[in-house]
């Protein structure tokens, strides 16, 4: 199974520009004819290091284009690739994410693995000079793993997720349903190390598309630098880019945005389509098994804690604990079943036990749905703060925080005490004009069950490469600082 659209356009439209990197070092283009060549070259070099056939390589750089020029090679050398981003480096050197060659840009980084290989821009540079040089042989089967994909969850604690080349190919088939074609210009906010910052591109290029990657930190002026038509990103990412988008600022025309990683609110796709476009779509999936529902903001006009409608070739269902399957519009828990064979979390046979029962995924939702297909998630079956019987999303908790005057970024969670009773505790990033006795009398005033809630300023609010809210990490420093 032979699934590498870069080399199939590289034939057909050899000049197209493949992909753009933007950051503070300037404008980087690499045209399907070049970006082909390049992984080629990339990928006779690499082969002086020692590598077991089909073994696993890690990478890390800040470059998305080198993370892309190296996967992409180690591809067709039928490696098996694990791209690192900084949050969890901790877990790669401890040894709970294993690999058979680390590939690094930084020196500091090298004891981290004991086979470590330091590359760097001139490393690169050495090895795109020369003549074109021919495509590794190889002979790629459904079964083989270009991907190992880490997702913490709720736990804290790695779940190591391996995508087959079958199985990529089913979520192509998922991903053509939302809709790319060959003038795509993508720009896709999450790193390469995340699902959708893998397998986006993919089906960007299998189009024949461009994909486009900038600074986050300055996501707004970099949109209209470099002018896509798609814009994917995390919610998270879309609350920050609202925040730096001037207030007089316009709806940027022909951008089509898709927002995913945890549920949207209406007020801020309200603001969204004040500020940056009307054509805004969500998308709700896993790591596990990827998009599972789609649709329009409007549907947040229908409930505001819609996620879209269920996509074709899935089945979901709402169940009670005991696996019950519950009537339209019943809150439980989320259930995914697709034809895809998933084989489970690499070396975790009890979460996978846990997260998969007779063939359905459970991603760990609360939700609901509609006779039409309507999915309703209304928060994490594990992070949801029973305060005295009251059941609260932390979510709704946050955004409210982040309305009051002063507070730059919020996150609540639930800490258990002696007698186990949780109580309430609201992570604060301060600004100048942040209130300390006002704030706790506004969330009591919205959540009277807040009234004994624990405050914890702290510099920045823990996310992981979607933006979500890494909630274990913020009790273990809570606790940590009680000590």
């Amino acid at each position: 199974m032979q699934l590498d659209p870069i080399h199939f356009w590289a034939r057909l439209r050899p000049n197209a520009i493949a992909l753009i990197e933007s950051s503070d070092a300037g404008t980087r283009e690499l045209s399907y004819g070049t970006f082909d060549a390049a992984i080629n070259k990339i990928a006779m070099r690499l082969r002086n290091f020692d590598m077991p056939d089909m073994g696993v390589v890690a990478i890390q750089s800040k470059s998305i284009i080198f993370v892309y020029l190296i996967e992409r090679a180690l591809h067709r050398m039928n490696m098996t690739t694990l791209v690192l981003q900084p949050s969890i480096l901790p877990d790669f050197s401890s040894g709970l994410l294993e690999s058979d060659l680390f590939l690094t840009f930084e020196e500091a980084n090298r004891s981290l693995h004991p086979k470590t290989e330091v590359l760097s821009t001139e490393w690169m540079r050495e090895a795109l000079t020369g003549p074109p040089v021919p495509a590794p042989k190889y002979h790629p089967r459904p079964q083989d793993i270009l991907r190992i994909l880490v997702s913490s969850g709720t736990t804290g604690k790695p779940k190591k997720i391996a995508l087959t080349r079958a199985s990529l190919m089913h979520r192509f088939t998922l991903g053509a349903q939302i809709g790319y074609s060959g003038d795509e210009r993508l720009l896709v906010t999450m790193g390469p190390e995340t699902l959708a910052g893998f397998t986006a591109p993919l089906l960007c290029w299998s189009k024949g598309g461009c994909v486009t990657h900038i600074n986050n930190n300055k996501i707004y002026t970099e949109l209209l630098k470099m002018r896509p038509n798609n814009l994917l990103m995390s919610t998270g990412q879309l609350y920050n880019l609202i925040n730096e988008i001037p207030e007089n600022a316009k709806p940027i025309e022909g951008l089509r945005l898709s927002v995913m990683g945890s549920t949207l609110s209406k007020k801020i796709a309200e603001k969204a389509q004040e500020k940056i476009t009307k054509d805004i779509n969500i998308i709700y999936g896993s790591t596990e098994l990827g998009a599972a529902s789609f649709g329009s903001v409007d549907v947040l006009n229908i409930n505001e804690r819609s996620v879209g409608y269920i996509m074709p070739g899935l089945e979901v269902e709402i169940v009670n604990s005991t696996g019950m399957v519950l009537p339209p519009l019943e809150i439980g828990n989320v259930r995914i079943r697709r034809e895809e064979v998933f084989s489970g979390y690499l070396d975790e046979e009890g979460i996978t036990s846990s997260s998969w029962q007779d063939g359905w995924f459970y991603p760990g939702d609360l939700g609901a749905l509609s006779e039409d297909g309507l999915l309703v998630v209304l928060g994490r079956v594990s992070e949801i703060m029973n305060l005295g019987g009251e059941k609260i999303d932390p979510v709704m908790i946050d955004e409210f925080a982040k309305t009051i005057a002063g507070v730059c970024d919020a996150a609540a969670f639930t800490i258990p005490n002696e007698a186990g009773v949780e109580l309430a505790w609201i992570a604060i990033v301060r600004g100048a004009n942040f209130d300390a006795p006002q704030f706790p009398a506004i969330m009591q005033a919205k959540w009277p069950v807040l009234k004994n809630m624990n405050l914890a300023f702290i510099d920045a609010i823990p996310r992981n490469g979607m933006m979500k809210i890494e909630r274990q990490k913020l009790k273990q420093m809570a606790i940590a600082a009680q000590k």
